[in-house]
């Protein structure tokens, strides 16, 4: 899984391979996607099944999600504790080890006994996460969506995180994307993606068990823009429902639409300034 600057969503999906058949007079291999564990002191990976989770498994990453998407955020001031939600990157990693290995110790401490969660002497950024995942051979497939920008009234793609182009499209469609990487298998899909090159990082879990309907779940620790029916917020926070189509403020959200929005609101223009094209004297962070 190559990182670039161009890159807008990169979408590892998490899957398991049916063991290979070992040859005689060999002993067998602890295999986790066909490749070996990367350390000896991880614990054993989750028996062989298809490519698919169980809805109990799903069940588990969902209850920390939705519980940790109700805590409010940490404030600047304060070191975290339970009482706050975790980062984003902290969400991504302890509910896809809920999914994996039943329980996580990443809301306490960023150290893991599985070494593909460990981010304990290592940057605790999204894009060295799925570095680690995919090495631990816990990713089967990865994608990357790039984006467009208006350049006076052309549209062409953006080949910087640094252009002074505002992100204006997609390049392709996410909900296509997942719909092509799941193919033709019933059951759950778990994804985890990557905004802005590691600025952002959510889960996306498919529920694809009937042929012909798909169900998207948007994951993260956000609530600070929620959809508002009735005067009531209707958003489930943690377990978003996502559709095919619509826009951002629509139930349940597009997630074309939602995604775009998302990359706008964290594209880094903060130390680059679109008039005179020069890096600015301070930054400029932006609340999500």
């Amino acid at each position: 899984m190559a990182l670039f600057a161009m890159m807008c969503v990169t979408l590892p999906a998490f899957a398991q391979k049916k063991p290979p058949v070992n040859k005689k007079k060999e002993p067998p291999k602890a295999v986790y996607a066909g490749k070996p564990l990367v350390k000896a002191d991880s614990v054993p990976p989750p028996p062989y099944r298809d490519d698919v989770f169980t809805t109990g498994e799903i069940e588990r990453m969902k209850t920390f999600l939705i519980n940790n998407a109700s805590k409010p955020a940490q404030p600047k001031t304060k070191r975290w504790s339970p009482a706050y939600s975790l980062v984003c990157i902290n969400t991504v990693r302890a509910g896809v080890e809920y999914l994996l290995y039943h329980d996580s110790a990443i809301p306490d401490s960023l150290f893991s006994r599985n070494a593909a969660f460990n981010a304990f002497g290592r940057a605790n950024r999204i894009d060295v996460l799925m570095q680690q995942l995919q090495d631990s051979g816990l990713v089967s497939k990865s994608r990357v969506l790039g984006l467009s920008g208006l350049n006076r009234r052309k549209i062409v793609p953006i080949d910087s995180m640094k252009s002074y182009l505002d992100p204006y499209e997609l390049d392709g469609s996410l909900w296509f994307t997942l719909r092509g990487m799941i193919g033709n298998v019933s059951g759950w899909s778990v994804f985890t993606i990557s905004l802005c090159t590691g600025t952002h990082a959510a889960i996306l879990t498919v529920d694809h068990r009937e042929p012909d309907k798909m169900l998207v779940y948007w994951s993260d620790q956000t609530h600070n823009h929620p959809v508002i029916s009735g005067g009531k917020a209707t958003t489930q926070y943690g377990w978003e429902l996502m559709n095919e189509k619509g826009s951002v403020k629509t139930t349940p959200r597009g997630l074309d639409a939602y995604t775009l929005h998302a990359m706008k609101t964290f594209w880094c223009d903060c130390t680059y300034d679109k008039k005179t094209r020069m890096p600015k004297s301070a930054p400029v962070s932006r609340k999500w």
